[in-house]
């Protein structure tokens, strides 16, 4: 509950079973900790507002993807999922 971040409660990927190592991980998270997708998850919402200068801030930065879909995001993160 740090406040720090969005969350944002989504449908499945369509693509989910295209990535057979990511399926069935809880947490799939970018190298950075930037974002992360979290399945089987409980969000708290504190309805504490992110302030605006957050998002400008990480727009701002050229190395930040830019994804048109859930499924982009997923197919990212997925694609770099290492079997355990």
């Amino acid at each position: 509950m740090s406040g720090r971040g969005y969350h944002l409660v989504i449908p499945v990927p369509t693509n989910l079973h295209d990535f057979p190592v990511a399926v069935g991980k809880r947490v799939l998270r970018e190298e950075h900790g930037w974002y992360e997708l979290l399945f089987e998850h409980w969000v708290t919402f504190t309805r504490r507002p992110v302030p605006a200068d957050v998002l400008a801030r990480a727009e701002s930065t050229p190395d930040t993807p830019r994804f048109a879909a859930v499924e982009d995001v997923y197919a990212a993160l997925a694609a770099k999922a290492k079997s355990t």
